[in-house]
């Protein structure tokens, strides 16, 4: 079989799970939760991912890279991101287990040497999402714009006199995330771009992921694993898997805002400026789910 039809199969099959998924989606019956208001409505309608490289989450994270996508070659690296999610509009429903919500993400990350004494600056990439969510139950489905662009940093492109890619996508994307239990959440989705830079980049991915968590455990912390995998036409759908292990600590106002973990990840970069290489690295980091 083509690998490429091999990865799709692989993805998009069994086709009675999805149908499955999908059916439990609209069938299940919303649990009682918090009411929230129509105008900058509770921040749990806004979801994010675990395992995702590139989700809108404020974190530090200390890599150690087995095998580099850069000049640098293999040894320590940091990443740092900024981000913040803003719920603006409940559009339909009451509370968290029951409403259609639209709101604004955003986030930048920095990836940074730490084998130089100047810790130069590798690459920046930003990311807006702008999510339509419905939640039903426990579950929830994501429609969203989605952009992404990518820049090499002046330390980096100036240290080995190289040129930056002028990299960019503007995408539509969608995400169904179901959770059968009170541990486990199933979920899977698609990108499709219709403006990409270069214009001879592919423009489809297609991602699937699970989430262990018991996120009504009254302990302390709250132990956790996730799993993703990512797959691009850009990399000839070679598929980038990133494992996350850790523990979320005590909720502040509600919700456990902050979880420390151990994070693997190998397949083609998540730095967009180094898309078409790959990667393999380890990492210790600190998430901050604002």
């Amino acid at each position: 079989m083509h690998p490429v039809s091999h990865m799709r199969t692989t993805l998009l099959s069994p086709y009675g799970l999805v149908i499955t998924l999908v059916a439990g989606f609209v069938a299940s019956q919303p649990a009682s939760a918090q009411e929230v208001s129509w105008f900058l409505p509770s921040r749990d309608l806004l979801p994010t991912l675990l395992a995702g490289p590139r989700e809108p989450v404020l974190h530090v994270k200390f890599v150690t890279t087995v095998e580099s996508p850069t000049r640098f070659g293999p040894g320590t690296e940091g990443e740092v991101s900024l981000a913040a999610s803003v719920p603006g509009f409940l559009l339909a429903g009451g509370d968290t287990h029951d409403a259609l919500v639209f709101g604004l993400q955003g986030a930048v990350y920095g990836h940074f040497s730490l084998q130089t004494i100047e810790r130069d600056l590798i690459s920046t990439d930003w990311i807006i999402l702008a999510p339509l969510v419905w939640h039903r139950g426990d579950h929830w489905i994501r429609l969203a714009y989605h952009h992404i662009s990518s820049h090499l940093g002046d330390d980096y492109r100036n240290r080995f006199d190289v040129t930056a890619i002028d990299y960019g996508r503007d995408a539509v994307d969608v995400v169904l995330y179901v959770r059968p239990n009170r541990v486990l959440g199933i979920y899977g989705g698609a990108n499709i771009a219709y403006n990409v830079h270069p214009e001879s980049a592919g423009r489809r991915s297609l991602r699937f992921g699970l989430e262990l968590e018991h996120r009504e455990a009254q302990s302390l912390f709250a132990p956790f694993a996730a799993f993703d995998v990512q797959a691009e036409e850009d990399t000839d759908w070679k598929p980038r898997v990133n494992v996350q292990i850790g523990a979320r600590f005590p909720k502040l106002d509600g919700r456990r805002l902050l979880r420390v973990g151990f994070e693997f990840l190998t397949g083609p970069s998540v730095q967009r400026q180094f898309y078409d290489q790959q990667v393999t690295q380890w990492s210790l980091g600190i998430w901050v789910d604002l």
